[in-house]
Formats: structure tokens, sequence, C-alpha cells
């Protein structure tokens, strides 16, 4: 198991901030003793989504904690931000652009979730973002003035959100029955004859290519 932050010997030698360190029981003993810190951060060291290791126990971790989080009196200000720490070997196809702080290239890019009774609905945010953007979200919803560099930099993901609105009540997916589909399968049917046509229509190209070549 590995926490990035236990390596760095300002946590090591500072008792005050190692004691924030917490296994994942206290979050939710925290939220039943509305004793909930203003911010967490959970690093998972035994579950992941990278291939061939273990997505659906990590999916189950992770819906845990958000529904624990919904279904407690903190839901109404709250705001879950769900992300990776790298590809996971996944190849991206896109550039990375230049990072300001840096001025090298940004690595792969990584998805990151928006989960929040604010945030804007069927909304795909495209702004470029890091890790740093996340600090100064945290800066400006908790008013917190900074000097630092890295920050200031940053995109905020305030656009993300909409606080002009009532906050909206969460959604629970188990509640969701599993016969409920996206897509009707009537639906597919055409883009189905569709695709089989042109497939059907490449090979004909491409025997005739062959055959004429030879």
């Amino acid at each position: 198991d590995n926490i990035p932050a236990l390596g760095i010997n300002r946590f090591n030698d500072n008792q005050s901030l190692q004691s924030h360190f917490e296994d994942l029981p206290v979050y939710y003993r925290d939220i039943r003793a509305n004793n909930f810190p203003a911010v967490n951060y959970v690093y998972f060291t035994n579950t992941n989504d990278s291939p061939n290791t273990k997505v659906k126990q990590a999916q189950r971790v992770v819906a845990t904690l958000v529904y624990a989080l919904m279904k407690s009196s903190y839901w109404n200000n709250s705001a879950i931000i769900l992300s990776q720490n790298e590809p996971g070997g996944w190849y991206d196809h896109v550039i990375p652009p230049i990072n300001n702080n840096t001025k090298e290239l940004y690595g792969f890019r990584v998805p990151a979730i928006f989960i929040s009774p604010f945030a804007r609905e069927s909304y795909i945010d495209n702004h470029t973002y890091d890790i740093s953007s996340v600090i100064r979200f945290i800066e400006s919803s908790l008013e917190i003035n900074s000097s630092l560099t890295v920050t200031k930099n940053a995109s905020n993901i305030l656009q993300a959100f909409d606080f002009t609105l009532s906050p909206r009540k969460p959604v629970y997916l188990e509640e969701i029955s599993r016969e409920t589909s996206l897509v009707k399968s009537n639906s597919t049917v055409g883009i189905n004859k569709i695709y089989t046509i042109s497939l059907l229509i490449l090979v004909m190209i491409i025997i005739f290519w062959y055959y004429k070549t030879r």
C-alpha cells in the first residue's frame, strides 16, 4: 500500500499534520457524529480502476462513500470530486497542453467527475484542470487567501457549479431498476442495419480492388 503524502518528511516529522491521517472507517464515523471536516481527501490503496484490477470493488467503495454523504445533513453543502492519480495505462490521443507553472507538458488526461447538489446538470467541462485546480476551488469556497503561485495560475472549477440554484435532492443509482434501459432496443435497429450495409460495401470494395490489381 502506498500513500504519497506519508512519504513526505513534512508530514512524517510533524505530529500535528500526521494526526489528520485516518483509516477509512473514520469517514463514516465523522458523518454520523456530525463532526465532518470541511475538506476531506480520500486516497485508496487496496482498490483501483486500472486495467486488469479490482474495478467492481473500487466502484462499490466509491459508491458507498458518495451515498453516505448524500444521505447525511452535509449533502446540501457538499461537492465531491472524483479523479485518478494516473491514466492507468490507457493511451491519450490528445497532445497534452503546457503547464503554466512548470512550463512543461502535462501528462495524459485522467477522468474527473463532480458530484454536488449544485453541479451543472448534463454538463461536460472542456476546461483544462490539474490537481491545483481542486486546491484553488477549496481556497475560493472557504475564502482562504493564499499566496501560492501554483493555485493562482490554475483554472478554478467553480464554473462547473451553479450556486444560484437551490440544492438538488440526491439520486441513488441503486434505486434505478436493472430493467431500465437508456437506449431502447428498437432505437438501434436502424443503426445496426446501416452498420451492416456499410461493412458489406467495404468488403465488396476490397474484393473488387484485389481482383482488379492481380
